[in-house]
C-alpha cells in the first residue's frame, strides 16, 4: 500500500476483545456498559437488557473539513448472561480511515476498562 510505504499510516482494522466481568445481574450488567459507554466518549444507540446487548457509536473530529462521509466508529458490546463472565465487545473503524492518533486496541481497552470498573458489585 502506497499510505503505508510514504506515509507510516496504515488503515484501521476492526478490533474484538473479552475481559471478565461480575456484575450482580445481566440488567446490572447493561447499566455498566451504558455507563461506561458515557465515560469513553461513545453514544449508545441500541440497548437491550433481555439479551444483554449494547451498540453504540463514536465520530471523532476529524479536521475543520465538512464532508458526507461517516466516520462513525462502531462499538457492539455482548453481556454475559448472569451479568458475571466474559464480555465481548467489537469495534468497527469506518471503512478505509488511516490514523496515526488513533489505536484501535487503545479504544478497546480503554473501554473495557470503563465496563470492568462500573461493573464491580456495589458495596451494601
Amino acid at each position: 500500500m502506497i499510505a503505508d510505504k510514504m506515509f507510516g499510516d496504515q488503515y484501521l482494522k476492526p478490533i474484538t476483545m473479552t475481559r471478565a466481568i461480575a456484575a450482580d445481574s445481566q440488567r446490572a450488567a447493561v447499566n455498566a456498559a451504558v455507563s461506561a459507554a458515557g465515560k469513553t466518549q461513545w453514544t449508545p444507540k441500541t440497548i437491550s437488557v433481555e439479551t444483554g446487548y449494547l451498540f453504540a457509536e463514536w465520530t471523532p473530529t476529524v479536521g475543520a473539513m465538512n464532508s458526507a462521509r461517516n466516520y462513525a466508529f462502531k462499538l457492539e458490546v455482548r453481556l454475559p448472561e448472569t451479568g458475571k463472565g466474559d464480555a465481548s465487545i467489537s469495534i468497527t473503524p469506518p471503512q478505509g480511515l488511516i490514523s496515526k492518533e488513533i489505536a484501535m486496541d487503545g479504544l478497546a481497552k480503554t473501554y473495557l476498562d470503563a465496563l470492568e470498573a462500573d461493573s464491580k458489585p456495589k458495596k451494601k
